[in-house]
């Protein structure tokens, strides 16, 4: 319908220019309208030959900066976000500062209605890695005087954002993203139904994109 809006998400493992120009051609195929990258491991100076090339394509990009976590430059994380040209220029894309590109943020102008676009990245715990996703945003975490933990941090941040925003009337947010959660609480952070009732969520999710 003309007020729906589809959003994709897809876990990359890291952006390359192959996946890159397989997602742009599966968005066009399926006339998708937002699309969140997550893990893409970029850093901002790749934002410019990203967005040259969704641009091609009719979408505007969005890259979340991720920090180097090791000497070896080795990035993990982060996000990029692509919102069609058609729907107008995302404002104030914002990221986490972790540096991990946990969470990132963008507001749509559709219409009179002012929509927010949160993408995220819950990470699992392992015992057996110190170098995943989950170990750094805790070592960020405990570099930091806060006494989070990593969910704690994630969901807070979330119910910040969501709580300001959409307290003004009309306003409405969109969250997409890897959460490595189900709505039936049997995947790895089986708090997301009580999460969504924190927020007052509710799920549009219609399943993998064809």
């Amino acid at each position: 319908t003309p007020n729906t809006i589809r959003c994709v998400t897809i876990n990359v493992g890291g952006l390359t220019e192959y996946k890159l120009h397989h997602v742009l051609a599966q968005a066009q195929h399926a006339n998708w309208d937002i699309i969140t990258l997550i893990d893409a491991r970029l850093s901002i100076d790749d934002a410019p030959a990203i967005n040259r090339a969704t641009k091609a394509e009719g979408y505007n990009s969005h890259v979340s900066d991720v920090r180097s976590t090791t000497e070896k430059t080795i990035r993990i994380g982060g996000q990029v976000m692509l919102i069609a040209i058609r729907l107008g220029r995302a404002r104030k894309f914002t990221s986490d500062p972790s540096g991990l590109g946990i969470i990132s943020r963008a507001r749509l102008q559709l219409g009179k209605r002012k929509v927010q676009i949160i993408g995220t990245y819950w990470p699992i715990p392992s015992e057996e890695s110190t170098g995943g996703l989950h170990s750094h945003l805790e070592r960020w975490l405990n570099s930091t005087d806060g006494q989070l933990e990593p969910m704690e941090y994630v969901q807070n941040r979330i119910s910040m954002l969501v709580d300001k925003h959409d307290s003004q009337a009309g306003n409405s947010t969109i969250i997409m993203g890897d959460m490595n959660a189900t709505l039936d609480g049997r995947a790895t952070h089986a708090c997301l139904p009580e999460f969504m009732e924190r927020c007052k969520l509710r799920s549009t999710h219609v399943g993998p994109a064809p």
